[in-house]
């Protein structure tokens, strides 16, 4: 085929191969997939392009002329399987490089009396399709002996789309498309190793039981650790303190003291005592750009026994409870049904609790619950 091919289309081919094989020459995922079906489109004369690649980044499903959400309304609408059964995505797996015609075969007509076709494909701009198909399996083994995919999310795919009558894809078209095999497979390869780097990064951070969050260059959060999960969950005023440390990164990954590398810190006053955050940049990580990590310290304090309070604020049994109740943010009509006592009992005992406490927000209840050590 590439002697056949003239000076036109080898530049093009050329062209959609260097993209393919340059992910990370982009700034996100949909940023390369975009540079590569419009490229392909151009090649093969297409009205439309979409790439598959379920998992890494984003949507499963690129194409700058079918939004995600216009595919979504047709949750329901797949192409129908062959006259024997085998699914058309299987079909298409084997050959690599089909159109509706080659894959259906015979069994055409089937396809174009479905629903499918009739209700999403034709009115939607795709009346004809090819595809080039390929095992995600395979690619990550990088052997011909790895298993099948068990369903179409196992595969990732370039498909190129015409609306025009008559306007097929020829088998020219399919051999042009056919020669990015390697450069297709080769690039999600590249994605696929990029993922499974990131997921390693996550594991690691976990593993070392760290309350750290990962913010990306837009300042949205790429991960928070489970120990910050669990860190928040015993804090009462979570929802205020996450809000914190979510506006200060957004504010510190836009900060010229952020530009080079550094390790400013911020402290933030909850419920528990002064949480210290320190930040400090990683290199820049394939997509997601130079990442910032925020490492949060949960303040040195420890909760008061009971017998502490009693002694310390002379609390009566009842009130400590109702103390630490208050602490944990209930209200309280939660409080009387928890507790089996009228909502002005509460009431009552919530104010005594104030009282003796020397305090007068509930906000504040929680910070008199615990020992701070000497800083």
């Amino acid at each position: 085929m590439r002697d056949a091919l003239d000076q036109q289309e080898l530049r093009a081919i050329n062209q959609v191969n260097t993209l393919l094989l340059s992910p990370f020459a982009f700034d996100s995922f949909d940023g390369w997939r975009h540079a590569v079906n419009a490229s392909v489109r151009e090649l093969l004369g297409a009205d439309s392009v979409g790439f598959l690649l379920p998992g890494p980044v984003g949507q499963p499903m690129y194409s700058a002329e079918h939004p995600a959400e216009n595919m979504a309304a047709f949750p329901g609408l797949v192409p129908p399987d062959l006259s024997d059964g085998t699914p058309i995505w299987v079909v298409g797996l084997r050959m690599q490089v089909a159109s509706m015609s080659t894959a259906y075969g015979p069994d055409l007509p089937r396809y174009l009396s479905s629903a499918y076709y009739n209700e999403f494909a034709a009115p939607n701009g795709a009346a004809y399709t090819a595809s080039l198909i390929a095992p995600l399996e395979s690619i990550r083994a990088a052997s011909d002996l790895a298993p099948m995919p068990t369903s179409p999310l196992g595969v990732t795919a370039l498909q190129v789309w015409r609306e025009r009558a008559g306007s097929e894809f020829d088998e020219r078209a399919l051999a042009l498309l056919s020669l990015l095999a390697p450069a297709f497979e080769s690039g999600v390869d590249a994605v696929l190793r990029m993922g499974a780097l990131q997921r390693e990064m996550v594991r690691t951070i976990d593993d070392h039981d760290l309350a750290v969050l990962l913010v990306g260059p837009d300042g949205l959060v790429r991960h928070r650790s489970r120990s910050l999960d669990a860190l928040l969950a015993r804090e009462p005023l979570s929802d205020m303190l996450w809000e914190q440390i979510r506006q200060f990164a957004i504010r510190a990954v836009g900060s010229p003291l952020m530009q080079g590398w550094g390790a400013p810190s911020h402290t933030i006053h909850a419920a528990l005592g002064a949480y210290h955050l320190r930040l400090s940049r990683m290199a820049r990580h394939e997509w997601s750009g130079p990442l910032t990590l925020i490492s949060v310290d949960p303040p040195r304090a420890r909760m008061r026994s009971d017998a502490e309070l009693r002694s310390a604020f002379g609390l009566t049994e009842a009130e400590v409870r109702v103390a630490r109740a208050v602490g944990r943010g209930s209200t309280n009509p939660e409080m009387a049904e928890q507790f089996g006592v009228s909502v002005h009992t509460i009431r009552r005992q919530v104010e005594s609790v104030f009282r003796k406490l020397g305090v007068s927000a509930r906000a504040a209840v929680a910070a008199r619950l615990v020992e701070s050590a000497a800083r």
